[in-house]
C-alpha cells in the first residue's frame, strides 16, 4: 500500500500516524502478554487469561455504545456539552460496574475473593480505558489515545518483570499489576491541555438520555464483536479448562496483531465517510487493505510452528492449528471493522447494531457446539464462521447504504 494511497483521505488524523501508534501498541501489549505466558505457564496464563477476559467483556459491554455515540454527535455539530454528558454518563455507569464484577467472579467454580477483587481492579481499568480511548477519538486525537494505551503495555511489562524477580507473579498478582496500568489511558485524559470533560461529571439529563438513544442501537455491533472476540475464551474456560485457555489465548493474540491496519484505516476513515465524493477513494483504501492483510497471514500462517515456538517456547505447540485458523478470520475482520466504522459515520447506528445482535447470536451458539466438541480449534473455527456472516451483512448493508444515497 503506498503512501499516495494512505495519505489523502483529508483532514483529521491520518493512517500513517494512527498506524505507527498502533504498532508500538501492539508491540508493548504483545510483549506483556507473551512474558506472563511464558512466566506463568499454560495452566496459569490460562486462568491469568479468562478472568481478565470476562472481566474486560463486562467493563467493554457496559458502555452501552456512548462511546460511539460520543464521536456520531462531535461529528455532526462539534459542541464540547457532549463531551461532559459523556464523561457524566461514564461515572453514573462506573458505580454499576464494580459489584456487578464482583458478584460474576464470586459466582465462578474456582471463584476466591482474591480473584473476584482482581477481577474488579481489571474491570475499572478496562472501562476507563475504553471511554477515554474513545473520548480521544472523538475529538480527532487517535494517536494519542493509542499512544497512552501502548503506555499500559509497556508498564505492564515492567510490572511483570519486577513480579517475576521477586518471585511473586502469579495470575492473580498478574491481574492487579495489568489492572492498574489499564488505568493509564484516564490519566492521559486528565492530563489533556484543554478543558477536561472528566472533572465535571453534571452532564445535562437530556444529553446524557440522548447519547444512550444513539449509542444503544449501535453498541449491538460492540456486543457482537466482543461475544465473537471473547465469549470463545470464556466459554472454553468453563467447558475445558485454563490450560485450553491459555493456549487458545496465544493463538489468539498472534492472529490479532494483524488488525493493526484495518484498525488504524477504519479509525481515519470514520472522520471521512459522510462524504459521498470519498466513496471511490475508501473503497480502494479498503481493497488494498484486505490484499495487505491477506499477505500477511499467508506468511505467519505458513511459519506458525516456528512462531509460536519462538515467541512462547515450549508449551504451547497445540497453539498453531488454532492460530493457522484465526488468520483466516482476520482478513475477514478486516472488511467488519473498516465497514461497520463507515456506516456508523454515515449515522446507520440501527443498521449495524441489528447486524451485531445477529452475530452474537450465532456466535453464541456455535462455539456452545463446536468447543464441546473440538475444544480450541472448535472455538477458532466458530471465529472464522460467524466473522464471514458479519462480514456478509455489512457489506450487503454499506451496498444498501450506497444505493440509498444515490452513491455510485
Amino acid at each position: 500500500m503506498t503512501a499516495s494511497t494512505l495519505q489523502p483521505l483529508g483532514r483529521g488524523p491520518r493512517i500513517p500516524g494512527v498506524l505507527a501508534a498502533g504498532v508500538v501498541q501492539a508491540a508493548c501489549l504483545a510483549m506483556a502478554s507473551i512474558l506472563a505466558a511464558r512466566w506463568l505457564g499454560p495452566r496459569s496464563f490460562g486462568t491469568y487469561s479468562f478472568i481478565l477476559t470476562l472481566a474486560s467483556l463486562v467493563a467493554l459491554l457496559l458502555g452501552l455504545g456512548s462511546g460511539s455515540a460520543v464521536r456520531v454527535l462531535l461529528t455532526r455539530a462539534g459542541d464540547e456539552g457532549w463531551l461532559y454528558a459523556y464523561a457524566g454518563l461514564s461515572v453514573r455507569l462506573l458505580v454499576v460496574l464494580a459489584p456487578t464484577v464482583l458478584i460474576l467472579a464470586l459466582l465462578l467454580p474456582s471463584g476466591s475473593l482474591s480473584s473476584a477483587s482482581a477481577a474488579v481492579l481489571v474491570s475499572i481499568g478496562a472501562f476507563c480505558t475504553r471511554q477515554s480511548v474513545d473520548l480521544l477519538h472523538a475529538r480527532g486525537k487517535s494517536v494519542l489515545a493509542i499512544t497512552s494505551a501502548a503506555a499500559s503495555g509497556l508498564l505492564a511489562v515492567v510490572v511483570f518483570i519486577a513480579l517475576h524477580a521477586v518471585g511473586q507473579l502469579t495470575a492473580v498478582t498478574g491481574l492487579v499489576g495489568y489492572g492498574a496500568c489499564y488505568l493509564l489511558p484516564a490519566l492521559t485524559v486528565l492530563r489533556d491541555r484543554s478543558r477536561d470533560p472528566w472533572l465535571c461529571h453534571a452532564g445535562a439529563v437530556h444529553k446524557r438520555r440522548e447519547l444512550l438513544e444513539i449509542g444503544l442501537p449501535a453498541s449491538g455491533m460492540q456486543v457482537g464483536l466482543l461475544l465473537v472476540h471473547r465469549l470463545d475464551r470464556v466459554l472454553l474456560g468453563l467447558l475445558a479448562g485454563p490450560a485450553a485457555v491459555g493456549v487458545y489465548s496465544i493463538a489468539a493474540s498472534m492472529s490479532e496483531a494483524t488488525r493493526l491496519l484495518p484498525q488504524a484505516v477504519g479509525q481515519v476513515s470514520f472522520f471521512r465517510a459522510g462524504d459521498p465524493s470519498r466513496n471511490e477513494q475508501l473503497s480502494r483504501v479498503r481493497a488494498l487493505t484486505l490484499v495487505a492483510v491477506g499477505s500477511i497471514a499467508v506468511l505467519v500462517g505458513l511459519a506458525a510452528p516456528r512462531v509460536v515456538h519462538l515467541v512462547v517456547g515450549q508449551g504451547y505447540d497445540e497453539a498453531v492449528t488454532p492460530l493457522r485458523v484465526l488468520l483466516v478470520g482476520e482478513v475477514l475482520f478486516s472488511s467488519i471493522f473498516i465497514n461497520s466504522r463507515i456506516l456508523l459515520a454515515r449515522s446507520r447506528q440501527r443498521l449495524v447494531g441489528t447486524v451485531g445482535i445477529i452475530c452474537a447470536g450465532v456466535a453464541s451458539v456455535l462455539y456452545l457446539s463446536l468447543i464441546d466438541a473440538f475444544d480450541a480449534v472448535g472455538a477458532a473455527f466458530a471465529s472464522v464462521l460467524v466473522y464471514a456472516l458479519m462480514s456478509l451483512l455489512l457489506g450487503l448493508a454499506l451496498r444498501r447504504d450506497a444505493r440509498e444515497s444515490g452513491a455510485t
